[in-house]
């Protein structure tokens, strides 16, 4: 998968199983605060990195049943 865009360090498809069913989700993982209450956010950042994401989704007719953000911080 080759997406890119500035606030994504990576991201990949993967499955996800649920009682009903498996879903296919593309997981974009970033260094931006994703809480809307924390010092540090910047939504207008996260929205244009899930726009992003939709777009180059649609671009490669992909269609997963779920687009999940997860932010990476650092340890240590």
């Amino acid at each position: 998968m080759q997406f890119n865009h500035p606030h994504a360090v990576a991201a990949w498809e993967t499955k996800e199983l649920t009682p009903v069913g498996t879903k296919r989700v593309l997981v974009v993982e970033t260094y931006l605060v994703l809480s809307a209450n924390a010092e540090g956010h910047d939504a207008h950042a996260v929205n244009d990195l899930l726009s992003a994401a939709e777009e180059y989704l649609a671009s490669i007719g992909m269609r997963p049943d779920c687009l999940r953000l997860f932010e990476a911080k650092e340890i240590g």
